[in-house]
């Protein structure tokens, strides 16, 4: 803790008052960006992004580069039953 050391987080929203930004002290930066239902469909932290995909209010899928995340639901319910976690290749 040095003289001179920015310790601020600084929090950004928009006039619907979702989160669209952080800048941390350290100097990550993170960006969110909502579709017009205001589900989150995409964030980026330090130039890496990872888009979210939606079936109604439910969260199926992330992907982020090469990487992938499904998730499974109980039938009728929001409750998650799995997680699925997997690569896949570059060109697809």
């Amino acid at each position: 803790r040095g003289a001179g050391q920015k310790l601020v987080t600084e929090y950004r929203y928009d006039c619907q008052h979702r989160l669209i930004g952080v800048s941390l002290p350290g100097g990550s930066i993170a960006n969110y960006k909502y579709d017009a239902f205001g589900r989150r469909i995409a964030k980026t932290v330090d130039g890496q992004t990872t888009e979210f995909l939606w079936q109604g209010e439910r969260l199926i899928a992330e992907s982020a580069d090469n990487r992938y995340r499904t998730y499974i639901y109980e039938p009728g319910s929001f409750r998650p039953l799995a997680m699925l976690d997997g690569e896949g290749p570059l060109n697809a």
